[in-house]
């Protein structure tokens, strides 16, 4: 069962997504070449501890949040996007990844 969303508070406009085992640089690399078949992507939700605001080089390491951060990426999401947008974007990943 999916929950309708009221598009007057919230405006989906990336779809994070997560690729078990992807490092830094093979992000990277998918994201520049999504780029070039016109596809954005982006590194979005980075753990608060890299932030500046919470960095304290004393603290606890987050050796989750370390593991996590670099296998996840968003998609573009918004209403103007086709049924065929969305498929381009699936193949493209799969394909680059």
């Amino acid at each position: 069962t999916s929950i309708p969303l009221d598009y007057d508070f919230v405006l989906p406009h990336i779809y994070p997504i997560r690729v078990a085992g992807l490092t830094v640089d093979r992000r990277e690399n998918i994201r520049k070449r999504m780029l070039e078949v016109g596809i954005q992507t982006g590194f979005h939700y980075k753990p608060n501890h890299h932030l500046s605001f919470f960095a304290d080089q004393k603290a606890t390491p987050f050796p989750v949040a370390e593991t996590l951060y670099p296998e996840l990426m968003t998609l573009p999401l918004h209403p103007d996007m086709s049924d065929m947008d969305v498929e381009t974007a699936i193949a493209s990943l799969l394909l680059f990844l």
